[in-house]
């Protein structure tokens, strides 16, 4: 019995002991193995540290570097533009600085209001204008504009829209206006008496193509005649080559009758809701004889293109966009002449996209062919007439 007893605790012990190593080994495996982590977790360590210190870096350099920028293109507008000498602020911004000054005190209240993006609040407010109009003067790309004043791409696309929203809601009802009273419709007719020697003129109709980018939706509508897409800005201007009325947006494929037809200004004159005694406008030979319009061409878009030449090209904005774009031109090409801020001749451009299609068959009146055929007599008469007294002087 005493011998059984001993070697069960014999076995007993071996168990034990076998037990004992196991652990033992175990614990030497795992403590190998946290050794091993740690020194891959130490080596690992300073590369992190060091990549995410590189990266803090890079980071900062480029809010640095665009601080900078921003920090040149402000000092760029501010110190250097608005102190430019006027001609040349006007060579670039396309009127003068006081005009500019004018424009930023009329605007800037609206523009506060006008916020749409972000961005914006940063930007400063004569900063602003300032892209816009530049925009509109010259050819280049919300890229080149965004590097040139210091300011993204997208921040400078709420911008222009912004100013183009203010403009057009604050100015247009104001600065292109058709004449009503009796004083300025004279002044009109006598103007045009005075330079194309022709009375009772109040004003020139015409039409020109703004090129735009091919749509997806219906593009062989918007292509016109002349080989590229456009939209039509119908528009009658003054003797001081000042717009009275536009029609903005219709394909470029569209008569220029029946863009007529379908203004405004066709339903002011049709309708009889205004009574101008005899007066007329002159057209060139794509419009209908209608009682109050006679054909003779006429033509103001050179200046307008010339001044704005973001019209001559296709531009990379949306198209719902466009024809706000046309109308802000219009406004700020009237604000111009209005304010003695005229085009040099060399700068003019020859606009050679305003022949509209035309269209002969339409709702042409006797009283317009006979109307037309007494004024040319009237003409011809009063040439005959200073020839005669030129030679017997």
């Amino acid at each position: 019995m005493n011998r059984e007893f001993q070697i069960s605790i014999c076995i007993l012990i071996i168990i034990i002991l076998i037990k004992y190593n196991e652990f033992e080994e175990n614990l030497i495996a795992t403590y190998q193995t946290e050794q091993e982590e740690e020194e891959e977790n130490f080596n690992i360590l300073p590369l992190n540290l060091l990549y995410l210190q590189l990266n803090r870096i890079e980071i900062n350099e480029c809010i640095n570097l665009r601080r900078l920028n921003r920090l040149i293109s402000q000092y760029w507008f501010n110190k250097i533009c608005l102190n430019m000498q006027d001609f040349e602020f006007k060579k670039h911004f396309r009127l003068t600085r006081s005009t500019f000054e004018w424009l930023c005190c009329k605007i800037i209240p609206h523009l506060r209001r006008e916020i749409t993006g972000p961005g914006i609040v940063g930007l400063a407010w004569e900063q602003k204008v300032g892209a816009s109009l530049w925009f509109l003067a010259t050819e280049e790309c919300f890229r080149s504009i965004g590097n040139r004043f210091g300011i993204g791409e997208s921040t400078f696309s709420y911008a222009l829209r912004d100013f183009i929203n203010v403009i057009v809601t604050k100015f247009l009802v104001e600065k292109i206006v058709f004449p009503n009273t009796e004083s300025e419709i004279n002044e009109i007719t006598n103007g045009f008496k005075g330079t194309g020697r022709i009375p009772n003129v109040i004003g020139a109709i015409d039409g020109s193509h703004i090129p735009i980018k091919a749509l997806h939706l219906f593009p062989v509508d918007y292509f016109n005649r002349k080989g590229f897409y456009s939209i039509v800005l119908q528009a009658v201007v003054n003797h001081k080559k000042s717009f009275l009325d536009i029609c903005v947006g219709w394909p470029g494929s569209t008569h220029n009758s029946r863009i007529l037809v379908n203004s405004n200004l066709y339903n002011k004159f049709n309708n009889l809701v205004t009574t101008f005694n005899n007066k007329y406008i002159l057209g060139d030979g794509g419009y209908p004889n209608l009682s109050w319009l006679i054909d003779i061409v006429k033509q103001a878009f050179g200046l307008l293109k010339g001044r704005w030449r973001c019209l001559l090209h296709s531009l990379e904005v949306s198209f719902e966009i466009i024809p706000h774009i046309i109308t802000t031109c219009c406004i700020l090409h009237n604000i111009c002449e209005e304010r003695r801020n005229f085009l040099p001749p060399e700068e003019q451009y020859h606009d050679t996209g305003t022949d509209v299609n035309s269209e002969t068959n339409v709702n042409e009146t006797s009283e317009g062919n006979t109307i037309r055929n007494a004024i040319c007599d009237s003409l011809w008469n009063n040439h005959q007439r200073r020839y005669l007294n030129t030679n017997d002087n």
